[in-house]
Formats: C-alpha cells, sequence, structure tokens
C-alpha cells in the first residue's frame, strides 16, 4: 500500500515526470509550471498506524520496515527531495464496507471479508441497518457490479476519522516533520481516491455526484451507440 522512489533519486524524466503527475491526481494542484515537472516528489500511500503490526486493525506484513525505509530515504535525501505528498486512507464509523453498517438475516453484523453482492440485498442475506438506505445500498453494490470487477467487501473498521489509527505512523511522521523544517515546505495530505466512491449514505454527496456521473456516462455511450446503428 505503499509506494516511494527508493533509491532512485536521481531517477530519469520519465519517473520524475510520473510522480509529480501522481501529485497532480491525488491533490488537484498541477505541478510547479503547469504539466512539466520541476523538482522531485516523493509520494507516500496511506502510511498509517492501522496498516501496521503489531496492533493495526489491518496490519500488513512487512508494513513496518516498509515506513523505516521510507523515513531512512526521506532524511537521506532531504536536499533532494521537492515536494512529499501522503495519502491518508479514511472512513467514517458506518462506511458501507464497515461491519457495522450491514445486518444478516438474523441481524448480526458480518464477519470481516465477507462480501456482499446485489443479489445477497435483494434476497435479504444482508440489508442495510438502517432500512431507510436499503435502496441506495442496493445501488451501490450494482454500480460496483456493472463493471464485472467489484463487490462489496467487509472490512475490519480502520482508518476511523479521529483514531489513533487515522494517523500517520510515528517513525515515518517524524521523518516527515524533519523534512518540513529543513526544507521550510509543508507535507501535503490527501484523502485516498479510491474513499470517494465508497462512503456512507445517500446525503453524502461525493459518492451520489460520481454514481450519477457514471449514469450519465452509461447513457451517453448508449445513446450513441444507437445511433450509429441507426446510420
Amino acid at each position: 500500500r505503499q509506494m516511494c522512489i527508493r533509491d532512485s533519486i536521481n531517477a530519469e524524466y520519465g519517473v520524475q515526470w510520473f510522480y509529480l503527475m501522481a501529485t497532480y491526481h491525488l491533490t488537484g494542484v498541477p505541478p510547479p509550471g503547469g504539466s512539466e515537472p520541476a523538482g522531485l516528489a516523493l509520494v507516500i500511500i496511506d502510511p498509517q498506524v492501522d496498516f501496521h503490526p503489531p496492533s493495526g486493525s489491518l496490519a500488513v506484513p512487512g508494513a513496518v520496515e516498509d515506513t523505516e525505509r521510507i523515513a531512512e530515504l526521506l532524511d537521506r535525501h532531504q536536499d533532494k527531495i521537492d515536494r512529499v505528498v501522503v495519502s491518508l486512507d479514511t472512513h467514517h464509523v458506518l462506511h458501507i464496507a464497515n461491519p457495522g453498517y450491514w445486518r444478516d438475516r438474523e441481524h448480526h453484523w458480518p464477519a470481516p471479508f465477507t462480501t456482499i453482492s446485489a443479489e445477497d440485498i435483494k434476497n435479504g442475506s444482508f440489508h442495510p441497518a438502517d432500512e431507510s438506505n436499503a435502496s441506495w445500498a442496493l445501488q451501490y453494490a450494482e454500480a460496483l457490479e456493472a463493471d464485472g470487477r467489484f463487490k462489496i467487501c467487509i472490512w475490519p473498521e480502520h482508518c476511523l476519522i479521529g483514531t489513533v489509527g487515522h494517523t500517520v505512523q510515528p517513525v515515518l511522521l517524524a521523518a516527515l516533520e524533519r523534512w518540513a523544517h529543513a526544507r521550510l515546505r509543508t507535507v501535503e495530505y490527501a484523502v485516498s481516491y479510491t474513499h470517494l466512491r465508497a462512503h456512507e449514505t445517500p446525503e453524502h454527496l461525493v459518492c451520489r455526484l460520481l454514481l450519477e456521473k457514471k449514469k450519465k456516462k452509461k447513457q451517453e455511450y448508449n445513446k450513441s451507440a444507437q445511433y450509429k446503428s441507426n446510420r
């Protein structure tokens, strides 16, 4: 879940451009000078406490060692790294992929790593704890499955806003602060993009807009295909 430019600080232009553009997609802020690369950026993906053994709720084997290597790299190349962007996996407690959002037929929470399909919702195997979200949950599951790639997967609660698990792992956090003081620049933090499409309720504007945008694009595609077939 973590990405960095290991020891290739003197990487070729193309690699530098890739990381600068990655920061653009994470933050929406264009690289200095527009689309042309200017300096070297380090992008670190979700280096949070909950992904680290031994106590993280969704700990990834090897994460501690990876994070220590990233901190060492950042310290060693403070003068060469011009921009640092850190994404943060971010959830509310009633995220649609969290156990507490759902109930099974016996009104129990689903176990972590359970998958829930649109058909499961239709046949009553699982339903939202808040029944007013039933149609929304079905719509969301169907949208996920429309591309034939995903179903709702239930994860252990992790990276909940305001909890220790949401914070950056302490060894890396200290290195980020050293970099900021040494370079007189601010570390940029961004919510992970993947969770802009997976949040909790019908009132969650971003999720609603993204699903509506996807539906609109599909309708436009169907109209285009129909027009071509009628020519």
